[in-house]
């Protein structure tokens, strides 16, 4: 719906409702360029003082663009136009920064337990971040607009490629140690995969067009081409 049929909604049920959201989703009518990027910064936020993460403070104020404290008061949400690297529909992470106090880590813990689960398996916990142009992803609108940001949306693309490089690293849990999990007898079991599923490139990859060049073989890049036909080894 519109927005204004969106608060006549709510107003006329708000005991029935929980609040206000947006969903982003790609618009077919819009050039790719131009969709709608919904980002959900999380328990970078004291929720009791306001105390924010040193490194989500500049990346906000780098993108400059409207910003809203989450309902949780735990994080932001932040809406600009434009499209992800490599123009995916979505992105997810943590800030490379991990730089809450524990007394402010505390404070969203009290108020978000679920972080707990996160840090047990392996992953940051604080300062996550989801970007979205794809979707559908809902997402909640909080009262007001930050004043220190604009009010209005521009293409953030080439801001939002150097940010995510700067500051974003990938979700990936701790990786388990190699010794509990490698096979003690892991050279044989290769060598014994090996002798009873044999199998070479040509029944996995198309090499047609490509040549021998001792113990491997080159050819095209199937995606960008190539000038001398040998790009790809």
């Amino acid at each position: 719906m519109d927005f204004d049929t969106v608060v006549q909604a709510y107003e006329r049920k708000p005991s029935k409702l929980a609040g206000i959201g947006f969903i982003i989703t790609k618009d077919e009518s819009l050039a790719h360029d131009q969709q709608i990027v919904g980002v959900d910064i999380d328990a970078c936020r004291n929720p009791e003082n306001g105390n924010t993460s040193p490194a989500v403070l500049e990346f906000l104020k780098r993108l400059n663009s409207p910003t809203q404290v989450s309902p949780s008061g735990c994080g932001f949400r932040v809406f600009c136009i434009g499209i992800l690297p490599y123009d995916v529909p979505s992105k997810t992470g943590y800030f490379i920064a991990n730089d809450l106090s524990d007394a402010d880590k505390a404070a969203i813990l009290a108020k978000k337990p679920t972080i707990r689960d996160k840090i047990a398996n392996g992953e940051q916990g604080f300062n996550a971040i989801e970007l979205y142009v794809g979707g559908p992803r809902h997402l909640t609108v909080t009262k007001g607009w930050m004043s220190e940001y604009p009010t209005e949306c521009e293409n953030r693309s080439e801001v939002l490629r150097y940010l995510l490089k700067e500051y974003i690293k990938e979700n990936e849990p701790a990786k388990k140690s190699s010794r509990t999990s490698k096979p003690r007898n892991s050279k044989n079991l290769h060598e014994l995969l090996r002798n009873e599923y044999p199998i070479s490139i040509d029944q996995l990859l198309d090499i047609s067009g490509f040549t021998p060049e001792g113990s491997q073989i080159s050819g095209p890049n199937p995606w960008l081409g190539s000038s001398s036909g040998h790009n790809l080894v």
